[in-house]
């Protein structure tokens, strides 16, 4: 069989499954591997292992979000933590101006101005070192807890990427399986058509190509024939 030019079918495909956020080098590779493996004879075998690729690609994915959704919610929870902070600290600048206009209609000490301008500061560095905070397992834990509906939605888009890939993997089995019997038919055929005559009795041996399971029940019928030596 001719080796099929794999370039003409790359040309009928369209761009790849991956997102900005994601790595086209990485899907490049995968699918490399993926060709390389399975080395398509047609283009129907090449849709079919395209396909394995894409859904390949699509359980890796949602794989990674399940990981990003429990990041993603831990950090939302600090940044409700830091906007509260802000809220709050925003309170307290608003009556420190306040008090500052005050000061400035009457002599103030200098020591109060420096440590309301402190004050202002701290609060800056507090928001910053929320947002900065290494989060714990159990800080994990409780934002697992709470993506855990997003969890369910991602498995089962992991179990239905899984359920087409087996399906297609198992359609291209069958597909050159099939293909197979086709080839092996055609080389019995062509054996048949070049087989030697036998001198003795002017018919043509016709050697059949005998699958390695069936080749002890042959042996069997061949010593049970009459005149078979043992």
């Amino acid at each position: 069989m001719a080796t099929p030019n794999v370039t003409v079918f790359e040309a009928l495909s369209g761009p790849p499954p991956v997102l900005r956020t994601e790595e086209s080098t990485l899907y490049d590779q995968i699918r490399a591997h993926f060709m390389s493996c399975f080395k398509p004879e047609d283009i129907l075998e090449w849709q079919l292992i395209n396909r394995l690729v894409d859904e390949a690609w699509f359980i890796k994915r949602y794989s990674r979000h399940q990981t990003l959704a429990i990041e993603r919610r831990y950090q939302q929870s600090l940044e409700i933590q830091a906007q509260w902070l802000k809220t709050r600290n925003a309170r307290k600048e608003q009556s420190a101006k306040s008090m500052v206009d005050r000061m400035t209609q009457k002599p103030a000490e200098v020591a109060d101005l420096l440590h309301l301008e402190e004050k202002v500061t701290e609060a800056a560095s507090e928001v910053d070192e929320i947002l900065g905070r290494t989060p714990t397992e159990l800080q994990h834990n409780q934002a697992l807890q709470e993506s855990i509906l997003f969890q369910e939605q991602l498995d089962k888009l992991i179990a239905s990427s899984t359920k087409r890939f087996n399906d297609t993997l198992e359609l291209l089995e069958h597909y050159r399986e099939g293909l197979g019997q086709r080839l092996r038919q055609i080389a019995e055929e062509a054996l048949k058509a070049e087989a030697p005559v036998n001198a003795g009795d002017g018919q043509i041996e016709e050697p059949s190509i005998v699958p390695l399971e069936q080749g002890g029940e042959v042996t069997k019928e061949i010593n049970e024939l009459p005149g078979s030596v043992n």
